[in-house]
């Protein structure tokens, strides 16, 4: 199994397939927590590329053995196929169902990561759920749009996560960390913002380095 799937992956154009071939194999492995690391794995070195055939087939597979990662179904978002969609959309109706992006953030319900995904191919029922999240501004939901930014090319969902850079709430289990200053290098990355100051992962920033970034990232989405 393990060498089809570096012989799809390969042809598939992809420089890092034998990086990616072991994740793809474990997105079905017995154990629960095997299928987790390997769909965060695969969200590592997959990147934004379309989803299609084997690795859209494997992620249907551990989608429907109960795989508890965020990026299983964030990563079916790239799937042009009929199958996924529609998995997708069935999964957008299940909300007691929780999801989490990482080990140490909060879980949210898989209704909402579904329609995130289903964000990438325009379902125009997708955008109002995902809407009402932001306006809702549950701290484990906007923190779940920080971390899976990458995910979102919707301007005008974008235009309501830049927001986030004038949220001052604290952010979980992250050490004197507010939502703004964790939104602040997630949204540099995302729209290539040019700012004059150093980026990092962790601590605070200024009002002025946040406003800097809030102004670069409003014109960025057209807001």
């Amino acid at each position: 199994m393990i060498a089809l799937l570096l012989v799809v992956l390969l042809f598939s154009g992809l420089a890092q397939g034998q990086d990616c071939a072991a994740p793809v194999r474990d997105l079905t492995a017995a154990s629960e927590d095997e299928r987790d690391k390997a769909a965060r794995a695969l969200a590592e070195c997959w990147g934004q590329r379309e989803v299609d055939g084997l690795v859209a087939d494997q992620l249907r597979k551990s989608v429907r053995m109960g795989n508890v990662a965020a990026a299983a179904l964030l990563l079916l978002g790239a799937a042009a196929d009929d199958e996924s969609k529609a998995l997708l959309r069935e999964r957008q109706t299940m909300p007691r169902v929780q999801l989490k992006w990482a080990h140490n953030t909060q879980p949210v319900s898989e209704g909402l990561v579904a329609a995130t995904a289903r964000l990438r191919f325009a379902a125009e029922e997708a955008r109002p759920v995902v809407l009402r999240a932001l306006e809702k501004k549950d701290i484990a939901e906007v923190r779940f749009f920080l971390d899976a930014v990458d995910y979102v090319e919707d301007r005008e969902v974008l235009r309501r996560i830049v927001e986030l850079l004038g949220d001052t709430r604290a952010v979980p289990n992250e050490f004197r960390r507010r939502l703004c200053d964790y939104a602040l290098p997630r949204l540099v990355r995302k729209l290539k913002l040019k700012v004059s100051f150093d980026v990092r992962d962790y601590g605070r920033y200024s009002e002025a380095q946040l406003e800097e970034a809030r102004k670069l990232a409003v014109a960025a989405v057209g807001g």
